[in-house]
């Protein structure tokens, strides 16, 4: 099977440069191409594989690109102190993309996660607010690490995710002569 790779400046709308297809020894040549920086991708009929980003300053003979089948990924949705979700309660999960490669979201059902065909690379996982709006994210988790805010690689043999929910506080009270006035909370750190 040949593979379709095709290049274009970050930034660019794709097919900037028509595509190379790869011989049965997986070899491919772009032969012309100005010096800047490349996005290379790397698909069949229906799968993306692989995406890198390229600087090109002079010729490259070794460039090598690693095929990797997309993957299912898991995890679950709980509340810090390890208790299942709520039956309503709802969280979109995403995992986004940092180099490229195509991200998958998923929403939880009844606290599990399941992640379809997702490319292996660099992501960075994020959980939106859940339905009800009674909790708020803690941390996110692969395994036993902490990746809130952070790029992680997800591959087949990455570990669980595991987003971390904690019952979020209520503020209410009364301004004094201060009918139609805003209310406004910026939070601090403690």
């Amino acid at each position: 099977m040949g593979f379709s790779i095709s290049s274009r400046p970050p930034g660019v709308a794709p097919e900037s440069e028509d595509p190379a297809v790869t011989g049965p020894d997986g070899f491919f040549e772009f032969p012309v191409l100005p010096e800047r920086n490349w996005i290379f991708r790397v698909e069949s009929e229906d799968h993306v594989f692989a995406v890198a980003e390229v600087g090109v300053r002079q010729d490259i003979d070794d460039l090598k690109i690693r095929l990797e089948s997309p993957v299912d990924l898991t995890g679950t949705v709980t509340l810090s102190d390890g208790s299942p979700l709520p039956d309503d309660t709802t969280i979109l999960v995403r995992v986004n993309s940092v180099d490229g490669t195509p991200g998958a979201a998923a929403q939880s059902e009844k606290g599990a996660l399941k992640f379809k065909n997702v490319t292996p690379g660099r992501f960075r996982i994020n959980a939106g607010a859940t339905r009800t709006g009674r909790f708020y994210v803690a941390s996110v988790m692969a395994g036993t690490t902490d990746v809130t805010s952070q790029t992680v690689l997800l591959n087949a043999a990455s570990p669980p995710i595991r987003v971390i929910l904690k019952p979020g506080s209520t503020i209410s009270g009364t301004v004094e002569k201060g009918e139609g006035a805003s209310v406004v909370l910026v939070p601090q750190t403690l």
